[in-house]
């Protein structure tokens, strides 16, 4: 038997062939096709199509939802989903898959599980090939750990302030000082007013250089503390990153997961590196990304003997995240979105 095992966003981590080369393609052939057929039944779910996810089921199908119950063919099933499905139920979304492949045509995948209205795992869906190539489920089990209210019942998405690097270091007088971090932090300190009024969460990230040697940021000195603008509450969660994203070697997507949230707002510096490859991280995880520009700052970079002006740097950053990655607006239109879509829920 051989495990595909898959972390986060689908991401393949490993994959063992431990027999020949030619059971290692038909391990790994069978693992894809089961990976495939396994997101397509999220996004049915996801799209609200019951019809679609149902068919999914071989007609005697075995489901066991714990601790909802015992269904035993297609009808049953059918029932159960279709039910669960007007309840509000969605935003479905795996994480920490494993597949093992039985035979050619047979693998059984588990998982975590998420939605807007509970948690849970998978621990056990057959999948067998027909005939014509097609896979259908033949046994499906999972268990719901946990249960709550649909976030987004009513188009509210559960948000988070994400602050970024605002440390002394980046402003006046620091070792890296950076252009407009005075105003930037101006900025993200109303975008915290805001989100501490409203009762969201709000995290802050805090960069740390491993050596030393490194020219800010410097463990234990006055540098790499939070500037005191936008300082964080005693109740407020520090996330301490050694990296440009934000994510990487942190809890911070277990935190946001673990408040079940949907969407984030980035603020910080610097603009073309830790907000940027924070921002992109957020998107590809699943989370509805949102960048306050004028709650941002960086610095003039030197390429190719062209001095690029800090404001070109900046302005870069958000064009390129607009472009497909984050709504980037002001900090402002952030405010009035967040809470506009709050009280309409």
């Amino acid at each position: 038997m051989a495990r595909l095992y898959l972390k986060g966003s689908n991401l393949p981590l490993f994959n063992e062939a431990c027999v020949s080369d030619n059971r290692a393609m038909m391990i790994n052939t069978t693992q894809i096709a089961v990976l495939r057929a396994s997101q397509a039944w999220v996004e049915h779910f996801n799209a609200g199509n019951a019809d679609r996810c149902i068919a999914a089921y071989a007609p005697d199908c075995l489901m066991v939802a714990k601790p909802k119950g015992r269904f035993v063919g297609r009808d049953e099933i059918a029932t159960f989903w279709r039910t669960f499905l007007a309840s509000g139920a969605g935003q479905l979304r795996y994480s920490n898959i494993q597949i093992n492949t039985e035979t050619e045509g047979v693998a059984v995948l588990s998982a975590d599980w998420e939605m807007n209205v509970g948690r849970g795992v998978v621990t056990r869906e057959v999948w067998k090939a027909g005939a014509d190539g097609t896979w259908s489920l033949t046994e499906d089990h999972f268990e719901i750990q946990e249960s709550f209210e649909p976030s987004s019942s009513k188009g509210y998405k559960k948000t988070a302030l994400i602050v970024v690097d605002l440390q002394e270091d980046y402003f006046r007088g620091g070792a890296m000082e950076l252009e407009g971090t005075e105003a930037a932090a101006e900025a993200a300190s109303r975008l915290l007013e805001h989100f501490r009024e409203s009762r969201q969460p709000v995290i802050h990230i805090r960069h740390l250089f491993l050596s030393p040697d490194a020219p800010f940021f410097v463990p234990g000195t006055p540098g790499s503390q939070i500037h005191p603008s936008v300082a964080p509450r005693p109740d407020e969660v520090v996330v301490v990153k050694n990296h440009i994203s934000s994510f990487l070697g942190t809890n911070l997507e277990d935190l946001l997961r673990k408040e079940r949230i949907e969407r984030v707002v980035i603020a910080g510096a610097m603009s073309h590196m830790c907000v940027e490859g924070t921002a992109r991280a957020a998107h590809d995880l699943g989370f509805d990304t949102l960048v306050a520009e004028d709650a941002c700052a960086t610095l003039s970079l030197d390429y190719g003997g062209v001095q690029v002006p800090a404001n070109n740097v900046h302005q870069t950053a958000m064009a390129a995240l607009a472009f497909a990655y984050a709504t980037v607006s002001s900090t402002d239109e952030i405010c009035q979105l967040v809470s506009a879509v709050k009280n309409n829920a």
